[in-house]
């Protein structure tokens, strides 16, 4: 009997081949006996054998199919309720195993007096499979290699120029004023990308980069540019924004605020690995997965407390056991030139390697801790922020930039314009930055009322711990709210009304509070906000505009030198009806 399959308006078969005999299985049952999520799907309630037979035979004769195009009635949804496909495919495969890997492409297969080859057909001859799509291939040139002025910087720090046809081109690794050499990587409808192989001509504001890796790791995009020209095209984006997302025409810009170029980060994710038995501390370069070795002097942009514990974490790798399961390590320095380090671990660490941990953490004074939250060797760690002393657990959130952060604090505060008895609702509050200080502020001004709120639970419990016995007069209602979820920031406005709102959030801003904040007739008077994001702060400005406030002032902050980050805050009043 020659069985015959057709798909889509092919007829294809391997001639003198015969189906197995079918046996009725369980509803829903593969080859196995086991339960099969398909066809429990399609199944209906499951006949007796004999009635099973009785089926088959008249949707057969109803169809006026014959034994021969068997294959092509299986197909229909009809027969896929009680046809134990499952089984047959399994037979199938055992009877005419399945072509060898894709190594061994264009060997013969022999079915019937038919011959089949990996290469040009890619189905299995009796399962009516059709050939999946070759891959094209890449072609084996090289990418283009174009050269291009570089006039701007985007975003994320890379250089922008413009091709023959006036294409936007993104290089990394370009300064504005620069004629580089660019190999292409990426060809795009609207724009290009590529890397600098080589500059032709540096721009007037490139100066000697202070680091050794700079451009491999590609952590400090703008390390090698004048930081005047920093802060100049820092605060120009911040306008930039404003006039273009929330629109406004003239944005009240201050002097950006800035503090030391280098050396002063307090906090760094440190990458460790053994290669060919060595051992290696470095960062991931930028874009990728790939490791990048710190030079013996360690990172130019960490304070020194933090560049002299690089030795010993090399030292420390190969002591563990399973030290190719620590693969990042996040180091931390308070204001006092304290230490702690917050391991991330792949699997659990053993009882000898936590015993080396707790031995290395005591013999340099430094602070263990896991990422899973356990804390095998506490230290005292502190930072002081407007006379308040704030302690945020191992791997808790904290500001990079310790040094600048009592400006940032300040600012904010001062924006708020505090009287006694003003009640302030503090958004995304985290474990207390802004809202010790605010307590603190506001007991000295007479009293008043907190109430922080912010999407960590753990965070909301730190801070309610920390602010005990600070603020005499000024109550503290510490509240874990998700500020995404619509129900929620209903009900949290509902327990209104605040004269004052303060907001630190995230990245992708403030969209689901500013929203509601609208149709509140009791919205607070006063509003300051701290972005990190310049295009998400303008998203939100153009919001708070709608909801009926002026910004009054916006100042931009260098947290990140040498990085094309750039925070701000802004100060908004209320517009009287």
């Amino acid at each position: 009997m020659r069985v015959a399959r057709v798909k889509g308006g092919r007829r294809m078969g391997a001639p003198n081949q015969k189906i197995p005999p079918i046996s009725p299985l369980t509803r829903g049952g593969n080859a196995h006996g086991r339960r099969s999520g398909h066809f429990n799907h399609h199944a209906a309630p499951k006949p007796k054998v004999g009635a099973l037979r009785r089926r088959w035979f008249w949707l057969l004769v109803q169809n006026q199919k014959s034994f021969g195009d068997l294959g092509r009635l299986l197909r229909q949804r009809t027969i896929l309720a009680t046809h134990p496909w499952a089984a047959r495919k399994h037979r199938i495969n055992q009877r005419f195993p399945r072509p060898p890997p894709r190594g061994a492409r264009g060997q013969k297969i022999e079915v019937g007096d038919r011959s089949y080859k990996r290469g040009q057909t890619g189905y299995h001859p009796l399962m009516n499979r059709r050939p999946r799509p070759r891959r094209k291939t890449r072609s084996s040139a090289p990418p283009p290699l174009v050269e291009v002025d570089i006039h701007d910087l985007a975003s994320d720090g890379r250089g922008v120029g413009r091709l023959p046809g006036g294409k936007a081109l993104f290089v990394a690794g370009a300064l504005p004023g620069d004629r580089v050499r660019v190999r292409i990587e990426r060809q795009g409808k609207s724009f290009d990308a590529g890397v600098a192989v080589a500059r032709l001509d540096d721009g007037p504001g490139r100066v000697p980069s202070p680091c050794a890796i700079s451009e491999a790791c590609g952590g400090c995009a703008l390390i090698a540019w004048n930081p005047a020209l920093q802060h100049a095209w820092k605060t120009e984006r911040i306008g930039r924004a404003l006039i273009h997302i929330a629109r406004i025409e003239s944005p009240p810009l201050e002097p950006l605020l800035a503090g030391e170029p280098l050396g002063y980060r307090t906090r760094a994710d440190v990458r460790l690995r053994l290669h060919d038995g060595v051992a290696e501390v470095g960062f991931l370069a930028s874009g990728t997965h790939r490791m990048v070795p710190l030079p013996p002097d360690g990172c130019a942009v960490l304070v020194p407390a933090l560049n002299r514990l690089l030795d010993p974490l090399r030292e420390l790798l190969p002591q563990l056991e399973g030290g190719i399961r620590l693969p990042k390590v996040r180091i931390e320095s308070d204001g006092a030139g304290r230490c702690r380090a917050v391991f991330k671990t792949l699997e659990p660490l053993s009882r000898v390697d936590q015993t080396t941990l707790i031995a290395w953490g005591e013999g340099l004074n430094v602070g263990i801790a896991l990422s899973s939250g356990e804390v095998f060797r506490p230290v005292a760690f502190a930072d002081t922020v407007e006379g308040c002393v704030l302690s945020p657990p191992p791997g808790a959130f904290r500001q990079a930039n310790q040094g600048l952060n009592p400006e940032l604090v300040r600012l904010a505060l001062d924006g708020l314009d505090l009287k006694s008895g003003d009640r302030v609702l503090e958004a995304f509050a985290g474990s207390g930055n802004l809202t010790l200080p605010l307590i603190a502020r506001l007991a000295r001004l007479g009293g008043g009322a907190v109430t922080a709120v912010d999407w960590v639970a753990p965070a909301v419990a730190q801070l309610a711990e920390a602010a005990q016995g600070l603020g005499e007069g000024v109550g503290l209602s510490a509240q874990p709210c998700d500020l995404e979820d619509g129900a929620a920031v209903a009900a949290l406005w509902g327990q209104g009304p605040w004269d004052a709102l303060l907001l630190d959030p995230p990245r992708e801003g403030a969209k689901t509070l500013l929203t509601h904040l609208k149709d509140r007739p009791d919205r607070p008077g006063r509003v300051v906000m701290i972005s990190c994001h310049p295009e998400s702060m303008a998203r939100d400005a153009a919001m708070l505009i709608e909801a009926g406030y002026r910004i009054d002032k916006v100042v931009p902050v260098d947290m990140f030198p040498m990085t094309p980050h750039v925070e701000s805050v802004s100060v908004w009043q209320r517009v009287n009806p």
